[in-house]
């Protein structure tokens, strides 16, 4: 039975990151032994805390001082001696030593190459897709689909004053939630609002983008209904004291914030990117837009800002779905199963 999981996350604030904390948090609570290799500095590492011996490092550089760190974090691992390596996103596959029971890298994107995944026993991918996409990279090893699940309320969670106490806009609040960056689609999102002129944006995350955002909003006339939140480490709270969650992605192997908002009991207006069309119904369980059609996106606003029944019927069948294809017990099950099934084999089959 594997015990003992040492990851590798060198990623920055957004879905897989989050993520990363659930799962590890489900990890810890079958009894894994874990330890973290970690970008420094991480607004989210202190929810690490009791879960293991954490390792701070930039290691993905190729300067000396970089190299020097490598092998000292491979140390590390051999004396943590683990029977799990895993790596979180793409680039960490060349962390990962080649020695080691079971060794992946889950990937929730779509990697550039796959040039660095050949000593890994199997490749972890939260969609179809991103399969279909390192099949046609040329990975002919193992793939797993395996996907995500939403994070729980927490006990006594709620959102900042500065959203509980703000007035509810006629046309409702939209949440849109990730890392500032061009692939996330905010700048349409933005201009979407000039077609819901009586929705207000909350911008919940950060990222390189913020300032060229703000100053969109500022030259479309929609600053005053625009509100940059921040990083929120608990986000359900935050998504419960909106109406609805908008996900603008020019590119979305999945859309982890879709399954929080459903948690969240909220209806999503969502582009149709691979992950929404994987799981996501038209008029079912979200409204699907096309991708940059910034006036569809805020006619769909405005309707459901303007239809509560809509909304909870939406809502309800998104929570459907959560319950049926994305639960915490399923998934960290899955993964233990995996790591299990693969240690056996490389075992000869024994235990």
């Amino acid at each position: 039975m594997v015990s003992r999981i040492f990851h590798v996350m060198m990623g920055r604030d957004g879905g897989t990151e989050r993520f990363f904390l659930r799962l590890t948090q489900g990890f810890h609570e079958a009894g894994i032994t874990q330890e973290f290799a970690v970008r420094p500095g991480q607004v989210w590492l202190p929810e690490l805390e009791g879960r293991g011996r954490v390792h701070q490092g930039t290691y993905l550089r190729r300067d000396p001082v970089s190299l020097i760190r490598l092998w000292a974090l491979r140390r590390r691992m051999a004396g943590f001696d683990p029977d799990v390596i895993m790596g979180w996103r793409g680039p960490t596959a060349r962390l990962i030593p080649a020695w080691g029971r079971v060794k992946l890298v889950r990937l929730g994107d779509f990697p550039f190459h796959v040039r660095h995944f050949g000593h890994l026993d199997t490749v972890v991918a939260n969609t179809p897709d991103i399969v279909d996409h390192i099949r046609g990279q040329g990975w002919t090893g193992r793939a797993e689909v395996i996907s995500n699940f939403p994070p729980p309320p927490k006990t006594g969670g709620q959102a900042p004053a500065a959203i509980r106490d703000r007035p509810r806009p006629k046309g409702g609040r939209v949440a849109a939630v990730g890392r500032f960056v061009w692939i996330k689609g905010f700048d349409t999102l933005i201009r979407a609002l000039v077609d819901a002129p009586e929705a207000e944006l909350w911008l919940i995350g950060d990222g390189p983008k913020e300032a060229e955002l703000r100053q969109l909003a500022t030259d479309l006339g929609v600053a005053e209904r625009v509100v940059f939140a921040g990083w929120q480490t608990d986000i359900i709270p935050v998504l419960q004291a909106c109406d609805m969650l908008a996900m603008p992605s020019r590119d979305e192997a999945l859309g982890n914030v879709i399954l929080e908002a459903w948690a969240a009991g909220l209806p999503v207006v969502a582009t149709r990117s691979q992950g929404p069309m994987w799981y996501g119904v038209d008029g079912g369980n979200m409204m699907l837009v096309d991708l940059e059609d910034a006036p569809a996106m805020g006619a769909a606003i405005a309707r459901l800002g303007a239809d509560r029944g809509l909304r909870a019927r939406l809502a309800e069948a998104g929570a459907r779905t959560l319950a049926e294809r994305f639960s915490k017990e399923a998934v960290v099950a899955r993964y233990l199963s995996l790591f299990d099934e693969i240690a056996k084999d490389k075992n000869g089959g024994r235990g």
